[in-house]
């Protein structure tokens, strides 16, 4: 949720480790569940198009990381590497089939020799396909894993249907296995929700009404940046739709610290005052061709601070960290250039910088302020004289809009029907929701599908829902 705004690498792939020593400890499939659900979101989600991992990604926060090779790169490389080694194991007195990956897994099982080749449709269909060869015949407990999310729907050895027999979340065939023998299971996959925060507890201000949407093992978050239809569906005046501020509140012509709102030597009558990390949105409803604003560290912070500044229009960045930044004698000017895109960040010594952004028929607007290298203190951001520009030259001041934090963004009003999918593909399920009385297609994307782009295409997430099984 917003309450933590970013994913820590290491400590996701510290979490997959656990996850499987515990089960070498305990052979408590529970264990097996959480290790695949983290290999099969947060560990490709930190994971960058360089190959490298990163370590401060965040989901419900617009952070797009950056990998450190000098920690989540290797962490993150082994763990990757390490999945393998837990396909397929064995204790000599079972075969134990544990994560569904194509693959070809060689095991000495008896003294003798065993392959497992795997073909999979797993994360679509659940279907996982197998052919178990040995030297000669063998008689020993083959167990697959059924996630506790499932249950098995088809089971079939050398063509033939079997009866699916389950304890303690195995599927169990104990049997004489010839030489050559095929295995095909399929798992049932379905559209489900879990509790918000199960596994790491509710904190204050958390909202109990929302789930996670789930398909399979893997996480689907909703991706404001291709939502088109349903933004283009709803209506409503131009007002302030959503703030998150991670220390104390958003304040209107004033700073975060209620002074005057002032970057460097210059002072400022309008504008919005905040404090790193944060999120504001305004429903601008197509009416705009331009946002300007002066942006920077406010004078009461005495030049301490260091944050970066990014905008994005329907969900998707369009302005971001453009400014030079000079934080501390060691890293004065430092630039960081990622894909063509400047990767920067502005101190408290730094003066204002004007911005100006194309925002022509977009119907919502974010204004996102994160951290930069020195931690959140003294973090007071300014966005001085923060103005839109209607296309017959009207403008209207940000704080001026009226609040309308209680109607959301159109995300935020929706209830996802489970039942109503339109489509399941590799990277995102599409859902059916009724807006006006029409029928609107919303797409969420799969977590995993994400981090491979976020450098270059950072859009707006949200993970957590509001349901229903209509």
């Amino acid at each position: 949720s917003l309450n933590y705004w970013f994913d820590e690498g290491c400590s996701v792939f510290d979490w997959w480790g656990l996850n499987v020593d515990l089960w070498r400890v305990t052979k408590e499939t529970r264990f097996l569940d959480m290790a695949e659900r983290t290999a099969r979101n947060h560990l490709l989600f930190n994971q960058d198009r360089s190959g490298g991992f990163c370590g401060d990604r965040g989901i419900d926060f617009v952070r797009e990381g950056s990998p450190w090779p000098f920690c989540c790169a290797m962490h993150g490389t082994r763990t990757l590497a390490e999945i393998p080694q837990y396909i397929a194991t064995t204790d000599d007195e079972s075969i134990f089939v544990s994560f569904y990956y194509p693959s070809t897994t060689n095991l000495v099982v008896q003294n003798q020799p065993v392959t497992i080749e795997m073909e999979c449709d797993y994360l679509t269909k659940g279907i996982v396909e197998m052919t178990v060869e040995s030297a000669k015949e063998l008689t020993i407990p083959f167990k697959i894993r059924v996630p506790a999310w499932s249950r098995v729907a088809k089971l079939f050895v050398d063509g033939q249907p079997q009866k699916a027999v389950v304890k303690e979340g195995w599927c169990v065939l104990d049997r004489v296995w010839k030489t050559t023998t095929d295995v095909r299971i399929q798992f049932e996959m379905v559209v489900r929700t879990e509790p918000m925060n199960e596994f790491i507890g509710l904190q204050e201000g958390d909202d109990t009404s929302r789930e996670s949407l789930w398909f399979g093992p893997r996480q689907l978050v909703y991706n404001q940046s291709i939502n088109h239809d349903l933004h283009h569906a709803v209506k409503g005046q131009p007002a302030l739709r959503h703030v998150y501020q991670a220390y104390g509140e958003l304040q209107l012509d004033q700073s975060t610290t209620q002074t005057p709102l002032a970057i460097g030597e210059k002072k400022y009558k309008k504008g919005l005052g905040t404090h790193s990390v944060s999120e504001i949105t305004y429903w601008l409803d197509g009416q705009f061709k331009e946002f300007r604003s002066d942006i920077g560290i406010d004078a009461s912070a005495e030049g301490a601070g260091a944050v970066r500044f990014k905008v994005c229009a329907d969900g998707k960045v369009i302005h971001g960290d453009v400014v030079k930044a000079s934080i501390g004698e060691k890293n004065e000017g430092q630039v960081q250039s990622l894909y063509g895109f400047e990767v920067t960040a502005m101190s408290g010594k730094d003066p204002a910088k004007s911005i100006l952004v194309d925002v022509s028929d977009a119907k919502l607007l974010t204004l996102v302020v994160d951290e930069a290298v020195n931690g959140l203190a003294k973090d007071y951001a300014n966005w001085a004289e923060a103005r839109l520009t209607k296309k017959d030259g009207t403008v209207v001041y940000l704080s001026d809009l009226p609040n309308d934090q209680d109607k959301g963004i159109p995300f935020d009003q929706l209830e996802i029907d489970k039942g109503n999918v339109h489509s399941v593909a590799s990277e995102r399920v599409v859902f059916g929701v009724s807006v006006g009385g029409k029928d609107v297609p919303v797409v969420f994307s799969f977590l995993d599908s994400l981090g491979y782009d976020l450098m270059k295409n950072r859009p707006v997430l949200r993970s957590y829902v509001k349901t229903s099984d209509n």
